[in-house]
């Protein structure tokens, strides 16, 4: 896997304790009442430069936050969990986009009719399949 270097941009899924440690360090709304950042929740993915890396697979990261701020996530590794980062074009990354835009373009049901369920709740097989697709996609496009 690609080591992450200073300046890089990744995609950062939040951790329970992210969200916990963000929430009580940066306020979603100032004492007026004006919101300083919209809300933060568990496996929410967002954009994250790195700014310390050792040539490793761990980085240093700053969570950009939406809104005012940002949220230092320190020693965190690549990975498809919650507290773990991705490179944008990771298949695991565009699978899950690809997942979104067919339920977008659906209303949000699957081929069946049926609600489809959040890209969390997927079972493992499944998301490796869509992850499947996105790589074969990625390669193609490479070529």
């Amino acid at each position: 896997m690609r080591q992450p270097n200073v300046s890089d941009t990744v995609l950062y899924r939040l951790s329970a304790g992210d969200v916990a440690t963000i929430d009580i360090d940066k306020p979603q709304k100032a004492e007026d009442g004006r919101y300083l950042r919209n809300p933060v929740r568990e496996g929410q993915v967002l954009p994250a430069t790195v700014v310390a890396s050792w040539g490793g697979p761990a980085a240093n990261l700053q969570v950009h936050l939406d809104g005012r701020g940002s949220y230092w996530a320190t020693s965190r590794t690549a990975g498809e969990a919650t507290g773990q980062w991705l490179w944008p074009t990771d298949p695991a990354v565009l699978a899950e986009r690809a997942y979104l835009a067919y339920g977008a373009s659906t209303g949000g049901l699957n081929f069946r009719g049926e609600p489809m369920p959040v890209w969390a709740e997927l079972p493992d097989a499944i998301r490796t399949a869509w992850a499947a697709a996105a790589g074969a996609i990625k390669e193609v496009l490479a070529a």
